[in-house]
């Protein structure tokens, strides 16, 4: 679920942005020394992104707050960025940094993004199935509509069953 220019995990929208972002992205090097002595660099491939930051949750409910997130910890989901594209991640750390009397709590975080080639069974596309519309997807998911509206510009309405060949782009 997002909600335009709201950070969000899966179904979790943050109620307030993280007040600190960072979005690493690395390739993966491996080098050799020649016979000459010099040195070959080569590009083994592209690592997974890692997003991690901080921020606070604010209000007479913080703590419950921080509490559903933990609750999504190792759990995989579409994560939602303002002015970022949809990446598939993991929610790798969570850490209550510090709790005071005047209802706020300070916390940082870590989401690790699945691999473009990752052989593991979290979904990025699904196909239709004639019954399930993309409203019915974006229930199901925890995707916002008008997301998978954007990410899907060959389905022309959101209300009718998407058809069994058709793909579905979730992120």
């Amino acid at each position: 679920m997002n909600i335009d220019g709201m950070m969000s995990f899966g179904d979790f929208v943050f109620p307030m942005n993280p007040s600190l972002l960072r979005v690493k992205n690395e390739n993966s090097i491996s080098s050799t020394r020649t016979s000459d002595g010099s040195t070959d660099v080569t590009l083994t491939g592209e690592k997974p992104v890692v997003i991690s930051g901080s921020g606070y949750f604010t209000g007479e409910g913080c703590v419950s707050t921080f509490e559903r997130l933990r609750e999504k910890l190792g759990s995989a989901a579409v994560l939602y960025i303002p002015s970022q594209r949809p990446v598939l991640a993991v929610l790798k750390k969570l850490e209550l940094v510090c709790e005071n009397a005047e209802n706020a709590v300070s916390y940082s975080f870590e989401f690790v993004g699945c691999r473009k080639n990752s052989r593991n069974r979290l979904k990025r596309v699904i196909y239709g199935n004639d019954e399930a519309s993309l409203w019915d997807i974006s229930y199901r998911t925890g995707i916002n509509i008008d997301t998978l509206v954007s990410l899907n510009p060959h389905i022309k309405r959101p209300d009718i069953p998407v058809r069994g060949s058709e793909r579905v782009n979730l992120c």
